[in-house]
Formats: structure tokens, C-alpha cells, sequence
């Protein structure tokens, strides 16, 4: 919500009004009638003259402002970093694009700005082909993100390969928690090449422990699966079943957008150093995931899950 607009009060007037005016008052006596629009009338004007509900949202917005502020002076980049950066155009690869208006740089954002945003394989694929265009920004700025119960660092995976095509760690933002540090990428005068390999396509099913390859390179792992008919109606009429995947002894909500486009499975991603060394090394010096499973409710998923396991590589590896 903006910090400049009362969102307190005029919702409550709205309401009281809409209350009044809809009312069937046909039933109740004069008195009665006059004594409600009394009350909603005194409702309104303590609402909007001083009174104990415009102080408590006065105090509100009086924290957010400080806050807000308190955010500003935060995200706050270095003078030599944003010297090395000058007017050239920037992204901001992840949810926090604050620090991009913060900065006073040059915004030239993929087609989903937003990292959580990017929720299926099509929109995925715009922001791929955005950093594979002409037009892709010169700096990218990219964040450790875990949303909700996802997979750490799956948001939107396979622009990730597009980014270690194009892209050189250049520098980076530390900060107290460095969870939320930032790597500072800049793109390259020619692109890397990756090669895809196919190692299995497979059918697997629920609570099948399968084991991954052994690769020097970061396998993908693509799920597609379908919903039952009784999945569907549920999809329809509330929200899709969330199948879970079980790695290292933790499970993690799987979004099938996403896992039917394609997420790294043999290496570890838990934090932001972690996505330092993807970049450096090209997950080489990423710990290794060994096996993995899938759960769900075969009431509303149907039971074959199509597994593809795909290693990426660096040609000149």
C-alpha cells in the first residue's frame, strides 16, 4: 500500500454508508431509523476530526514513514559501485527492485520483473529471451531468495542459465545478514556456450526414491504431471494440490510451473554464498544433492509423474 494515501478511513465511511443506505428500514419505527443515521454520522466525524481512530492511523503511517526511510538510507549503494555502473542499464534479478529506484539507476527490467511473479513456463521463457536479446541490460543485480516453502532459489531457474551464459560476477553488495547480499553481474562481450545432455526420461511415481547421476555439470530436473478429474474440480472451485519433493531430508512445496520448466537438482542452494559459487564455478564447488522424492495425494494428482533429468555444461570446460 502507498505510504501517501489514507487507507483507514475513508473504507470505514464507505462501509457505514453503504450500510445505511442499503438497510430495509421499512420494518423499524422513525425513532429507530433516526437513531442509526445518528450513530453512522458520529461514526463518520470521529473518523475525520481528531479522534482515537485517525490517531491510531496517524501512528501507523508515522511508523511506516520511518521505516520507509530507515529502508531508503539501507539500500543505499556505495558511491564507487555505483561510479562503476554510471548511466549503463540495470535489472534487478529478484523481487526487491526497491534498490534500483533507491539508486537512481537505469531500470531496464525483464518482461516479469518480479522473480516470484514469473509463475509459468511461457513467462519464464520471456525473461530468457530478454537476456539473450539485444536489449538485455549491462548490470544485473541478483539475490538469494526462498519464497514461502519453495525450493531455495527456485523462482525462476532456467533464466539462471541464461545469466551464466551472459553474465561475469562483477562485484557485490554485502550486508549485515548476508543472506540478503547482492551479486553485482555485468554482461559479457561474448557469450558462453552451454551444452545440454539428456540422462533419463523416465516415468516415477509417488514416494520413489530416485537416485541423481553422478555430474560434474548442474542437472535439471523437469516434472510434468497432470491432475485428476477430481483435482481439476478442486483446482477449479479453490486451489490446485501442492505435490511436496523430499531432498536432504526436507520437504518443499513444488510449484509445477516452475518444476515443468526446469529447476537444478543435484546442487545445493541454500544462501547467498551458495549462489556465489554457482556463478564462479559453474556449481562445481556447490555441495551435491544424491537423491530425491516426490509426494503428493493421488486423489487429485494423477499418479505417473515424466521425469527428465538434463546436465548442463560449459563448452569450454
Amino acid at each position: 500500500l502507498r505510504h501517501d494515501h489514507n487507507h483507514f478511513v475513508p473504507p470505514l465511511i464507505y462501509i457505514i454508508y453503504t450500510l445505511v443506505l442499503f438497510f430495509n428500514f421499512s420494518s423499524l419505527s422513525k425513532k429507530l431509523n433516526f437513531e442509526i443515521l445518528i450513530f453512522a454520522f458520529t461514526l463518520t466525524l470521529l473518523a475525520q476530526i481528531e479522534s482515537p481512530l485517525k490517531n491510531f492511523e496517524k501512528s501507523i503511517k508515522q511508523d511506516s514513514i520511518s521505516h520507509l526511510n530507515k529502508s531508503i538510507k539501507l539500500q543505499k549503494f556505495s558511491q564507487p559501485l555505483l561510479d562503476k555502473i554510471g548511466d549503463s542499464s540495470v535489472d534487478f534479478l529478484g523481487s526487491n527492485i526497491s534498490f534500483i529506484y533507491f539508486n537512481n539507476l537505469n531500470y531496464n527490467p525483464r518482461p516479469i520483473f518480479q522473480s516470484y511473479s514469473a509463475y509459468s513456463k511461457e513467462l519464464i521463457n520471456l525473461n530468457i529471451s530478454k537476456y539473450e536479446s539485444l536489449t538485455a541490460p549491462n548490470f544485473i543485480f541478483h539475490e538469494f531468495e526462498q519464497i514461502g516453502n519453495r525450493v531455495p532459489y527456485w523462482n525462476e531457474p532456467k533464466t539462471y542459465l541464461s545469466v551464466l551464459k551472459n553474465y561475469t560476477i562483477e562485484d557485490s553488495v554485502i550486508f549485515d545478514d548476508r543472506q540478503e547480499s547482492l551479486l553485482l553481474f555485468k554482461k559479457n562481450k561474448f557469450k558462453k556456450e552451454l551444452q545440454s545432455t539428456l540422462l533419463v526420461d523416465k516415468v516415477i511415481y509417488c514416494n520413489e526414491n530416485i537416485d541423481l547421476p553422478k555430474s560434474e555439470g548442474v542437472i535439471f530436473l523437469e516434472l510434468k504431471y497432470n491432475y485428476t478429474f477430481l483435482g481439476k474440480i478442486r483446482r477449479l472451485l479453490f486451489q490446485p494440490s501442492i505435490a511436496q519433493i523430499q531432498i536432504n531430508d526436507f520437504s518443499y512445496d513444488l510449484i509445477k510451473p516452475i518444476i515443468e520448466s526446469g529447476a537444478p537438482i543435484n546442487i545445493k542452494i541454500d544462501g547467498f554464498d551458495d549462489v556465489k559459487k554457482l556463478y564462479e564455478s559453474f556449481g562445481k564447488k556447490n555441495q551435491r544433492n544424491n537423491n530425491f522424492k516426490v509426494n503428493y495425494n493421488t486423489i487429485w494428482i494423477e499418479r505417473n509423474m515424466n521425469m527428465k533429468l538434463i546436465e548442463y555444461k560449459l563448452i569450454d570446460d
